[in-house]
């Protein structure tokens, strides 16, 4: 089965532009989009993301809780609503995207049933995406960008964008 990863430029902009420089500061954010399944083709259409609040934090390591998943998932409903959270981001600003395995348990364990794993260098403006196909985070060659044409809509310090039915071609 062919994959493909798609990602909203507005959704990538907003990403690069919140990604801290300093070293040491871990980042989250979460990916929001739909599932496609068109013949043997397989595609993920990223439209929006959100940073994660302090709680995905302890003492400079990535943590979740079930409570952080419900909270998740109450944002998506009130944002997000006609899309599903399909993966997550890390930046990890210095250390390059090199170490994707240490991130392999906390994937399985809290984002199993999500395919997207995007690693960020927010020092060095590097970026890389991840299949996650049950067992292993697979390192993509490429992944896609398109325009929405739908403008930006803006809740507090959530940004969310406007979503439409898409037919891939």
């Amino acid at each position: 089965m062919r994959q493909g990863i798609y990602l909203d430029m507005n959704t990538e902009r907003y990403i690069l532009r919140n990604c801290s420089a300093q070293p040491g500061e871990l980042q989250v954010f979460y990916l929001f989009g739909k599932e496609y399944i068109l013949g043997e083709e397989h595609y993920y259409v990223i439209r929006a993301a959100m940073e994660a609040e302090n709680e995905a934090f302890r003492r400079g390591r990535i943590q979740f809780s079930y409570s952080v998943r419900g909270h998740l998932e109450q944002l998506r409903q009130e944002y997000f609503a006609p899309l599903w959270l399909v993966g997550w981001a890390v930046n990890q600003p210095g250390h390059g995207i090199y170490d994707v395995q240490k991130y392999w348990a906390l994937h399985d364990c809290f984002f199993g049933d999500c395919p997207v794993l995007m690693m960020l260098d927010g020092r060095e403006d590097e970026r890389a995406m991840y299949f996650w196909n049950g067992q292993n985070l697979a390192k993509q060659n490429e992944y896609h960008l398109f325009d929405d044409p739908r403008p930006k809509v803006s809740q507090d310090e959530v940004d969310c964008y406007e979503t439409r039915r898409t037919r891939i071609s």
